[in-house]
């Protein structure tokens, strides 16, 4: 399925609202538009010149299609749209993870790295390995994540201001197959930020009731969600643990998100 994704940028609670910035995003094989824009939800730390989510591209996959042609193998347009997001992001660094970078990656997590990895490689489905790998790329280096097939139509920091620590884009209700989560095929994020430890943990929470069979501790973590596209409900749920339970009707109002005072 290909999809056309409609971003909107708000303004935070001490600045006005900008324009609307429709057709932000969207699927490189071009697709349907969504009948609404798009939340973005973001936390802004404090007002800060220097940028706190670091500039660095990330992206992952099976392998690594900045390495080599793979043309042959069906994937030529996806390093191709991947070098592109590339260039229209000048000055940025590009982290490129295969599935043993990506392993590698959760392994390093200092208190459940172990748990994390395993998890990773019993995993068939590659949309959750990607998922996982996603948070604990961001949660070490920070940087900008992107989908191989998304396809930002200008450079994403005109309309992310410098003091913001975690922006993400919300799913919409135009497809209702998918559930009411984060549309994390974009999602940046400054290193170490709590949000993606706490999705990480929640991942782990899911597998280990999926092994116990514990039907109801399942739907608990996923609110009752049986698709397997899982990651969006996780990652939306750790940012309203994080943020407080009212956190995405802030953004859905018009503004960033202001989280509850933190140590």
């Amino acid at each position: 399925e290909t999809q056309q994704l409609m971003l909107r940028s708000y303004g935070s609670p001490t600045r006005p609202a900008r324009t609307p910035s429709p057709n932000l995003l969207g699927n490189f094989t071009q697709a349907r538009a969504f009948g609404s824009a798009v939340t973005t939800v973001w936390h802004r730390r404090r007002n800060n010149a220097t940028r706190l989510i670091p500039e660095v591209l990330v992206f992952n996959g099976r392998q690594n299609l900045l390495s080599g042609s793979f043309a042959p193998r069906g994937l030529g347009r996806y390093a191709a749209n991947v070098r592109r997001t590339v260039s229209i992001h000048p000055g940025t660094t590009t982290l490129f993870l295969d599935d043993k970078g990506c392993a590698d990656t959760l392994l390093s997590h200092r208190e459940i790295g172990a748990a994390l990895a395993q998890a990773f490689r019993n995993e068939a489905d590659g949309r959750l390995r990607s998922d996982m790998c996603r948070l604990a790329q961001l949660y070490r280096h920070g940087g900008y994540y992107f989908d191989n097939d998304i396809a930002p139509l200008f450079d994403l920091r005109r309309i992310i201001d410098a003091d913001t620590t975690f922006v993400t884009a919300l799913t919409t209700t135009a497809f209702p197959q998918n559930p009411r989560g984060f549309f994390q095929a974009f999602l940046g994020a400054a290193p170490g930020h709590p949000v993606l430890d706490v999705a990480l943990r929640r991942h782990l929470r899911w597998y280990d009731a999926k092994a116990r069979r514990d039907a109801a501790e399942i739907r608990r973590v996923t609110r009752g969600n049986t698709r397997p596209n899982v990651g969006t409900v996780l990652l939306r749920d750790a940012f309203l643990e994080w943020a407080g339970g009212s956190a995405l009707a802030e953004a859905e109002a018009g503004g960033g998100v202001s989280p509850r005072a933190r140590p």
